[in-house]
């Protein structure tokens, strides 16, 4: 994932350079937990089926919205002899995987262009060598409206898988 944030001490603070630019392509390793949940069903799990790399839309097993994805689930049809009757039901064995800082993508806001009066216009550097204002070699940042912020820029999350509750597919596993 890309490296966005470091701390200072406790304090978490944007990982720029002084002139406040991301360093480009730094990513860093998170860890992830798996956790397996096994069900057993009278119908056909067609909401697991149909679920597959989606993430949660609500707090699930103690967790916020989108930090959950489903990861795949193995269904199979079972015939049990239970004495002399025979059960069938569905089997479901689910992988999600958790990620402490969610799945929505994480976007340093910035732009060669910004929006001042409701209007579009590129950034402007001001080359001191010829006297002149020149359209800005590199982005500058923004504040998550389209403005300048002349500092830190604004990070935009953005989800780019469907959603769906993991309550409703899963229920609520015990505490």
């Amino acid at each position: 994932m890309p490296a966005l944030y470091y701390y200072d001490g406790e304090t978490k603070r944007p990982l720029v350079n002084s002139a406040y630019d991301y360093f480009e392509g730094l990513t860093v390793e998170e860890s992830l937990t798996r956790a397996t949940i096994k069900q057993n069903f009278a119908k056909r799990p067609d909401g697991i089926i149909g679920s597959f790399g989606y993430v949660n839309s609500d707090s699930f097993a103690g967790t916020a919205p989108y930090q959950c994805k489903h990861e795949g689930s193995t269904v199979e049809r079972v015939d049990e002899l239970w004495g002399n009757v025979v059960k069938k039901y569905w089997k479901a064995e689910s992988q999600v995987l958790f990620r402490p800082t969610g799945w929505n993508l994480q976007l340093p806001d910035v732009g060669w262009n910004f929006i001042a009066g409701g209007q579009k216009r590129r950034a402007m550097v001001f080359d001191f060598q010829n006297g002149e204002w020149i359209p800005s070699a590199n982005p500058v940042g923004l504040n998550g409206s389209g403005g300048q912020t002349g500092g830190y820029p604004a990070i935009l999350e953005r989800r780019v898988v469907p959603e769906t509750s993991f309550t409703g597919l899963f229920g609520s596993p015990p505490g």
